[in-house]
């Protein structure tokens, strides 16, 4: 498999980088590429990107410096751990080709999350999703054409919670949500909660307030 994916020369440092995209760290892992003792040269990645065999082609998307015109190539390609490897690591890929990632690779969710080409508009399509986690990602949505009611009776707490912390919830309704237990705290999280509403969620639980602090210069 070695000699058809990566026939001679080869480097040792080559040779790491494609057991890390065959072996121990290769469905799910996110860790950057470039943790070897010596770094391939950049156009080795390059010729990477436009090889006939999907292993290398992961090699390439697994590379955050790839420049952006294969990156473009990369995000088209038909092997499908390609594009997911792109959207991983590369702070260039496409929203489409990260919500496909977040759509097909539950493990990797929690750090597509973190990163900004990850679309948080545009869902309505994914409100009925199978998935709870994707339930959840469109409830948050504030380009809905209206407030996700329907999922504040999920059954997964999380989807409930996205639904009643949505920034397209009134405060009327939200009043009448802080004091359901499914959905009190997603409530409590909501950004339109006025500010004496929330002084009065910390009268509630025994938050102390008013304490003054002492602004006695620094020695």
């Amino acid at each position: 498999m070695r000699a058809q994916a990566h026939p001679l020369p080869r480097t040792w440092a080559q040779r790491d980088v494609i057991d890390r995209v065959t072996g121990r760290h290769a469905v799910d892992c996110t860790c950057p590429i470039g943790e070897v003792f010596v770094e391939p040269d950049a156009n080795w990645y390059r010729a990477c990107a436009v090889s006939e065999h999907p292993v290398l082609r992961r090699v390439a998307a697994s590379h955050r410096a790839l420049p952006e015109e294969l990156v473009k190539r990369l995000a088209e390609d038909p092997d499908p751990e390609v594009r997911h490897r792109l959207a991983c690591h590369h702070w260039l890929a496409p929203p489409e080709v990260v919500l496909a990632t977040f759509l097909a690779r539950p493990r990797q969710r929690r750090h597509l999350l973190t990163l900004p080409q990850l679309p948080r508009t545009g869902l309505h399509h994914l409100l009925g999703h199978d998935d709870p986690d994707v339930r959840a990602l469109a409830a948050a949505d504030p380009s809905l054409e209206q407030a996700p009611v329907q999922l504040l009776t999920d059954p997964d707490e999380r989807v409930r919670r996205a639904a009643a912390a949505g920034p397209l919830m009134f405060e009327d309704t939200l009043a009448v949500l802080l004091y359901d237990a499914a959905t009190a705290e997603g409530a409590a999280a909501n950004q339109n909660l006025p500010a004496p509403r929330l002084h009065d969620l910390l009268d509630l639980v025994g938050v102390p307030g008013g304490t003054q602090v002492s602004r006695r210069p620094l020695r």
